[in-house]
């Protein structure tokens, strides 16, 4: 007999709020890459289910303890069974049987050659972000892996390696958070590698300026 928590009736009445990294209305490749599962509970969460046009795909238990967290899937093959429109859901059950949901209806499709990088805040990505020099801004950003895996991220400042970031698909870095960049126009540079060295740039223009 399993001992596995079961969604309980009415389970949706209840305070918990999922994500996951794919958004409604959005295009992913045919690919084989990591996602990521966002939660938060009053209680401790016991488990996460990714689900497929209604039919569970994987489960993922999660520590009793943990009542919120990032939960970082491990690369899974998205092959011919995914090409095409679906409904993917994404499920957390709490330790009493209550449960949260977020879906998104996707399209998988061939993936481009390359990856892409896509600028998610500042949101006006043609427009100047300016601050003062004590202050810093959070670059947030997507990365669409293409045909081969990514295997680095860099974050260049001027044509300078300022940080080598993860090679998660959704990353937020902080621009000036030493507070050293001098004062005037700058550009910040989001580069990706993937496994045939294969490089995919996106440039984002920021002023610091003087009080």
């Amino acid at each position: 007999m399993s001992d596995e928590i079961c969604v309980r009736p009415n389970s949706n009445l209840s305070n918990i709020i999922i994500s996951a990294s794919f958004k409604d209305g959005g295009s992913y490749p045919l690919a084989k890459y990591p996602f990521e599962i966002k939660y938060s509970s009053d209680n401790p969460i016991a488990r996460l289910e990714f689900l497929k046009d209604g039919t569970i795909i994987q489960k993922y238990p999660i520590s009793e303890s943990d009542s919120e967290g990032t939960f970082k899937v491990p690369s899974i093959q998205f092959g011919e069974e995914f090409r095409g429109e679906h409904t993917l859901t994404f499920r957390a059950i709490d330790k009493y049987g209550y449960a949260g949901t977020y879906s998104a209806k996707v399209t998988f499709e061939d993936k481009n050659p390359s990856s892409i990088i896509t600028i998610v805040s500042p949101l006006k990505e043609s427009a100047v972000t300016r601050i003062y020099g004590e202050q810093f801004f959070n670059l947030r950003f997507t990365i669409t892996p293409g045909q081969d895996e990514i295997t680095a991220v860099n974050l260049y400042i001027d044509g300078k390696l300022a940080k080598i970031l993860p090679t998660d698909t959704e990353q937020t870095v902080a621009i000036n958070e030493e507070n050293d960049i001098l004062v005037g126009t700058h550009t910040a540079e989001i580069e990706t590698v993937d496994a045939k060295m294969k490089k995919t740039r996106k440039s984002f223009p920021f002023e610091v300026i003087a009080r």
